[in-house]
C-alpha cells in the first residue's frame, strides 16, 4: 500500500463531517462520515482521515468543502458585516432577479446579506482598462469606517470588508489596506 496515492474529499457539515477516499492508483473509493466539532472542524477532519489513514503519507490531495459556511449565511447566522464600497454601488448586492417573482418586478423576498445601513460609500473610481479615473480618499474611508463603528459599535465584529465595485486592479484596495482595520475593530 505504500505506493498507493489518495485524493481526499471533505464536506464539514454543521453535524456531520463526510470524507471521500479515492485511491488514483487503482480508482478504488472508500467513505467515511465522522461527528464533526464545532469548537475545532479540524478535529473532525482529522477523525475522518485517520478512518482510513493514521499518517498522510499516502495522501496525495485534500480537497476541503464546507456547508456550514454556506448554512451560516442561509441561516444568517455569521458575524454581522458592513462594507465600504465605491460610491453608486452601495445596492448591489440587494438587485437581484433570481428571487422576483417576476422577471421584470422590482421587488421580490430577498434578505441581503449586508443590510443597507451597514453598507457605506466612498468616492472612488477605476476605469475597466486600468485607469484611475478618481483615486480614493483614505480620509473618507476612514470616516466611513468611523460611521459605521459609531452607529453599530457592537454589532459589527470581524466580517467588515473594503470592496470597491468598479475596481479591477485592486490599487484601491491595497492603498486602504488597513485604513479601517483599527477603526472597525477597536471598540
Amino acid at each position: 500500500m505504500a505506493n498507493n496515492r489518495t485524493v481526499v474529499g471533505v464536506d464539514v457539515g454543521g453535524t456531520f463531517t463526510d470524507v471521500f477516499f479515492l485511491n488514483e492508483t487503482d480508482g478504488s473509493c472508500n467513505v467515511a462520515k465522522v461527528p464533526s466539532t464545532r469548537r475545532d472542524q479540524s478535529v473532525g477532519i482529522r477523525d475522518g482521515i485517520a478512518q482510513r489513514f493514521d499518517n498522510l503519507s499516502e495522501v496525495s490531495l485534500i480537497i476541503h468543502g464546507t456547508t456550514v459556511g454556506t448554512n451560516a449565511l442561509l441561516e444568517r447566522k455569521g458575524a454581522k458585516t458592513g462594507i465600504i464600497t465605491t460610491s453608486g454601488f452601495r445596492d448591489v448586492i440587494e438587485m437581484r432577479r433570481r428571487d422576483r417573482p417576476e422577471t421584470w418586478g422590482l421587488w421580490g423576498m430577498f434578505e441581503p446579506v449586508v443590510s443597507r445601513d451597514l453598507r457605506l460609500e466612498v468616492n472612488e473610481r477605476v476605469l475597466a482598462d486600468g485607469t484611475i479615473h478618481t483615486v480614493v480618499n483614505e480620509t473618507e474611508v476612514v470616516e466611513a469606517a468611523t460611521t459605521a463603528n459609531i452607529t453599530l459599535s457592537s454589532d459589527l465584529q470581524n466580517g467588515d470588508t473594503i470592496d470597491f465595485l468598479s475596481n479591477n486592479e485592486q490599487c484601491h484596495q491595497q492603498r486602504t489596506k488597513g485604513k479601517n482595520g483599527p477603526t472597525l475593530h477597536d471598540q
